[in-house]
């Protein structure tokens, strides 16, 4: 690409509408660039941290972090140059730097119990069931791009992330099932027998899902 292009199209994008955001983008500017050109494709990297701006609605939150997080800004150029699927989940998200911040984020990675606590209590804030999908699915990405972080940073193999891919997956039926019985009961009634079982087949079933992995 015309790199100068591209560096005058950043502030002309609605990430730089207002003039702290551009102000602050300016400022981060140099270090950025000197970040990208150390990555082992500069180019692939820039295209990359490209999308993730023209993906952000807004900037002043976001660059105002990384003005005074360093290394978060060198875990975003990173991810920019080895993870392109988790840059562009940032620049939709970019609320999920809120909790990357967070002093436990690259401490081990929860185990499936765990996650369904946590989620269980995401539902139980919910005040209908399309609410309780849509926490859940956000619930979901989030845990899903730590995954990805911990294996980008070498806190985690990759046997271990196929396993912490499964266990999210596992979390998040399980924590699902029962909202999903009681919508369909009120529309249908209780269903009648002993209840149902889940079974695991493919790499759910053997705890080897991976980044691109889904749940039918």
């Amino acid at each position: 690409p015309d790199v100068r292009r591209v560096l005058d199209e950043w502030h002309k994008l609605p990430a730089t509408r207002s003039p702290r955001a551009d102000a602050l983008l300016t400022k981060l500017e140099p270090e950025i660039l000197r970040r990208l050109a150390d990555a082992a494709d500069p180019l692939a990297a820039l295209v990359q941290f490209d999308a993730f701006l023209r993906g952000l609605p807004a900037g002043v939150q976001v660059f105002s972090m990384l003005d005074s997080n360093p290394a978060l800004l060198a875990l975003l150029v990173d991810i920019c140059a080895m993870a392109p699927a988790l840059a562009r989940y940032l620049g939709r998200n970019s609320a999920v730097f809120d909790a990357v911040l967070d002093r436990d984020y690259f401490g081990p990675l929860p185990d499936r119990q765990t996650l369904q606590t946590e989620l269980d209590e995401v539902l139980g804030r919910c005040g209908d069931y399309e609410e309780a999908l849509d926490e859940t699915r956000r619930w979901q990405k989030e845990q899903h791009f730590r995954i990805g972080v911990h294996l980008l940073r070498g806190l985690t193999d990759t046997g271990g992330a196929e396993r912490a891919y499964a266990a999210l997956a596992e979390a998040s039926v399980a924590a699902l099932l029962p909202v999903v019985i009681a919508h369909h009961a009120t529309r249908h009634g209780t269903p009648p027998g002993n209840g149902l079982s889940i079974v695991a087949m493919g790499r759910l079933g053997s705890c080897e899902m991976t980044a691109s992995s889904d749940l039918d």
